[in-house]
């Protein structure tokens, strides 16, 4: 029954050739890279560049760091814990302990160091065998090779052209806010932000926010 239908149509063997479209595509190419060099990068032999600001596994400064454990509160996948080590003169000192097998390389513990001692190294080759090989201690966070690059600053601004008025000031003085306030004499394109009062008057364009934990007397 099905030989009788297919009968009605005339055979063309143009339409049947289809499939020697992809195959000649694969050809071409196939031939192309015999005579040149392939475009794919012969991994592990060779590696891409990385930029020091990579965000790969996180790396810690051991004598910088304080052990406030900001980095521990600013985790966002818990993968940070302090835990007690000895230091270089033999003190108990609480420095952080990374679970790299639950870091998510966001970079934050980094960004929120007060003290810079948390940083971003371009390490990404991080496989091991058992899950307790992927904790690392403070020693181990340690990267040699660490420069200012890997330091993650905390960006507080924003882009704008707005500039603030005059009028403002009192306003910053009845917050309290006198350090603020030398900041934006000096720089007049700041924003401050104080909850749901914004000291502009267009408060989507402005370039930079700051935002202080003053009593605001707007309300």
């Amino acid at each position: 029954m099905a030989m009788k239908y297919l009968d009605k149509y005339p055979k063309n063997l143009a339409k049947s050739l289809w499939i020697m479209k992809p195959v000649w595509t694969a050809f071409k190419l196939f031939c192309k890279t015999v005579v040149h060099r392939p475009v794919t990068v012969l991994y592990p032999y060779e590696k891409e560049w990385i930029p020091e600001n990579y965000r790969g596994r996180p790396g810690l400064r051991f004598d910088r760091c304080v052990g406030c454990g900001m980095c521990a509160r600013m985790c966002v996948t818990q993968a940070i814990k302090l835990i007690e080590v000895d230091d270089d003169n033999g003190n108990k000192v609480m420095r952080p302990q990374v679970n790299v097998g639950r870091c998510a390389f966001c970079g934050y513990c980094a960004e929120y160091c007060p003290v810079d001692a948390m940083t971003v190294t371009p390490e990404y080759e991080l496989a091991e065998y058992t899950r307790y090989d992927l904790l690392y201690g403070p020693r181990r966070l340690n990267y040699p090779n660490t420069t200012p690059g890997m330091e993650v600053k905390l960006e507080v601004t924003l882009p704008s052209g707005e500039q603030l008025l005059p009028k403002h000031f009192p306003i910053l003085r009845s917050l309290n806010a006198g350090p603020i306030e030398k900041i934006l004499r000096s720089k007049p394109d700041y924003h401050v932000s104080h909850g749901k009062h914004d000291i502009a008057d267009h408060p989507c364009s402005l370039p930079y926010r700051i935002s202080f934990p003053f009593r605001s007397p707007l309300g």
